[in-house]
């Protein structure tokens, strides 16, 4: 159950290997689970949880019930493979193995080629301890995300009627306004567009805990408020701190509790505001650098196999998690996000954006921690607009930190993960009828193959393509009647098109046969016999046409489906096949995934990836390119298309990228 991340796989092991029917089948792949890990009994969690209330971390608090400490083994000069590593023996979600299979060989490659490093700073961008509901929540949510920012955007653009104000702070104001309905949650004061984000603007966006105690630069942690009270009340104080026993303190309260629902964070706020007590630095410090979630603390414990723990014997601490938002805010303090985009917003759209993370990891730590803690404190005691104090700035590690980390992110190739695993459709679910020859209209035979296709669905050439003569005229003159293509005019199944029998009923016509070209293939034999177009391509072979000098005058592409890899393979026939015949000369094979050294654009030699193969043509993206299809679809050159014989006139070689970014001949 816990090892199949979809219902079909599930329902399909419990009734071949269990025995259980279909119903029960589906039961079983169907009960929700409580979301979440349950490391502890409940013996465990009554023990521990009363002196946890009382301040104790929960590391101390184990120790003193149960006499637990750090256990050592010995140091091993790489990391082990799942099935040889006690760390990973219980481990059953498929999305965290995966990524540990990942750390495994870029860290034991990093050992092959510099030795062991001294200490290990890891970072993570998500918890994937969450399940695949909660992942498309998160979805979800980043989407709703988008759209809050283009609405900011239009309604600063129909008050201000000038784009110079649609900054990203201005954006985040205006979200934050929508969510307090306009009114700052602290003094009540009605908000205005020109006040908000106009040349002299009124309201400050504030951290609700702030910063220099929290490290919480998150939209959660956020909301507006009135400039002079925000540097002349509110401060370097919590909202608790600051009006609690105060008669303001109800109002505010009363305020935040009327927030808009629609960010999901409501709630949320509602419990920050009303925060009593926080850790003081030193624990709040040690406890950034410690992040106990599942995928950290599982990933810590894997690595610190390589030391006997993460705190080796000498008491040296050898694994650091570090905080996602720490290392935000000084790439954006120390300008990292201009090395691949806008100084103010980090670009996502580039795979190497993980790289700059991973240098300011590396120089990250308590010491960082308490000084960026300190410069904010600093800012906010000088009643200072922003996380910095203008004096006294904090600087990059080293001069000249942007200009080297630059260079050396110009020269990164990015190594992706690739399958050439045998899965995936192995033809598509509709099924043609025999095939049938006809005459076209300019006497010409053709086989073609019938097809049953709800109207609403089909194309204006589809429509033309109807095979009965009566049915087609029908949806041509109700299309005429109504207007609009056919998947809009019979969306609603009252405007389908009907005949009328004798006898006054209505038959409405909600399917129709339509006469289709494809070339399907055959599946099946006997009275399983069926039609269909083949699913996904495995692979495409790259083949030379040779002259009568054995020159290569021409490249050819053969697509071999994931139904003929399958079929060869179960035939023990290589799946990639080299031999093409006389005169031709097998190349390279290209799968989804693959790379590609070629001159992109004239005079540059650029690393593609593989994302599409079809009929005649592949796809590629730059090595860098983390856009997905949906956007790289709406940019002009982000997808680059290309014939096999325009990969020989590109220069084209198939090439493979190692875990540290090497380019290697593929030797395919």
């Amino acid at each position: 159950v816990l090892s199949c991340e979809s219902e079909e796989p599930l329902i399909g092991r419990r009734m071949n290997g269990w025995g259980f029917d279909e119903s029960q089948a589906r039961a079983v792949a169907e009960t929700p689970f409580e979301p979440g890990y349950g490391a502890l009994s409940r013996k465990a969690i009554a023990k521990l949880v009363p002196l946890m209330r009382e301040g104790e971390r929960f590391a101390t608090a184990r120790e003193r019930v149960y006499q637990v400490t750090e256990q050592w083994t010995d140091p091993v000069d790489f990391l082990p493979a799942k099935h040889d590593c006690a760390v990973l023996k219980q481990l059953r979600n498929p999305a965290v193995e995966r990524a540990l299979s990942e750390l495994r060989k870029v860290i034991n490659a990093l050992i092959r080629k510099y030795g062991k490093p001294s200490r290990v700073y890891i970072e993570f961008a998500r918890d994937l301890k969450h399940g695949r509901k909660a992942r498309q929540n998160m979805t979800d949510r980043n989407k709703k995300n988008l759209a809050a920012k283009e609405r900011a955007k239009k309604r600063i653009l129909d008050d201000m009627g000038d784009p110079r104000f649609c900054t990203e702070t201005n954006l985040l104001k205006v979200r934050l306004a929508d969510e307090s309905n306009w009114e700052c949650p602290y003094t009540g004061r009605s908000i205005a567009t020109e006040a908000l984000v106009g040349d002299r603007p009124q309201f400050d966006v504030e951290h609700i805990i702030p910063f220099s105690r929290s490290l919480n630069n998150s939209f959660a942690n956020k909301t507006l408020c009135y400039h002079e009270e925000n540097r002349k009340v509110k401060g370097n104080k919590t909202p608790y701190e600051t009006y609690h026993g105060t008669d303001r303190w109800d109002e505010i309260i009363t305020r935040v509790k009327r927030f808009s629902r629609d960010t999901g964070l409501a709630a949320h706020k509602l419990a920050i505001f009303q925060t009593e007590k926080l850790p003081d630095t030193d624990q709040f410090s040690e406890r950034q650098l410690n992040d106990t979630r599942y995928m950290s603390r599982l990933a810590a414990d894997y690595l610190g196999l390589l030391y006997g723990g993460q705190i080796d014997e000498q008491g040296h601490r050898r694994i650091r998690v570090s905080p996602g938002r720490v290392t935000s805010y000084l790439r954006q303090r120390w300008s990292l996000n201009s090395i691949l985009g806008h100084a103010d917003k980090k670009e996502r759209a580039d795979h190497r954006h993980h790289a700059i993370d991973a240098a300011v990891v590396a120089v990250t730590g308590a010491p960082q921690i308490r000084a960026l803690s300190q410069a904010a404190e600093e800012a906010e005691k000088l009643r200072i607009s922003g996380l910095f104090p203008r004096g006294g700035d904090f600087e990059p590690p080293w001069e000249g930190f942007l200009d080297e980390l630059r260079e050396a992110v110009d020269g990164i190739i990015v190594s992706s993960r690739v399958s050439h695993k045998l899965n995936g459709k192995l033809h598509k679910d509709t099924i043609f009828s025999k095939p049938i020859e006809i005459v076209d209209e300019k006497g010409k035979k053709q086989q073609v193959h019938h097809v049953r296709k709800p109207i609403a669905s089909l194309s204006a050439k589809e429509v033309e393509n109807i095979v009965d003569d009566h049915v087609r005229r029908r949806v041509e003159e109700q299309l005429k009647r109504i207007g609009g293509t056919p998947d809009k005019a019979f969306k609603d199944k009252n405007n389908h098109p009907y005949f009328k029998a004798k006898d006054g009923r209505i038959i409405p016509i909600h399917k129709v046969r339509i006469r289709k070209t494809d070339h399907p293939m055959i599946v099946g034999s006997g009275t399983k016999k069926r039609y269909v177009n083949p699913g996904a391509n495995h692979h495409m072979e790259i083949v030379a046409l040779l002259d009568k000098d054995g020159n290569e005058k021409k490249w050819e592409g053969h697509i071999v489906s994931n139904f003929e890899a399958i079929r060869r393979h179960r035939a023990k026939e290589p799946i990639i096949q080299r031999d093409h015949g006389e005169n031709k000369r097998f190349k390279f094979s290209l799968a989804g995934g693959d790379h590609v050294e070629m001159e992109h654009e004239e005079g540059k030699t650029r690393i593609c990836r593989v994302t599409v193969i079809s009929a005649g043509r592949l796809e590629f993206v730059l090595h860098s390119d983390a856009r997905p299809i949906t956007v790289r679809k709406r940019i002009k050159g982000a997808r680059i298309h290309a014939a096999p014989d325009k990969l020989r006139k590109s220069g084209a070689r198939k090439v493979s990228i190692d875990p540290l970014g090497s380019v290697l001949p593929a030797n395919d």
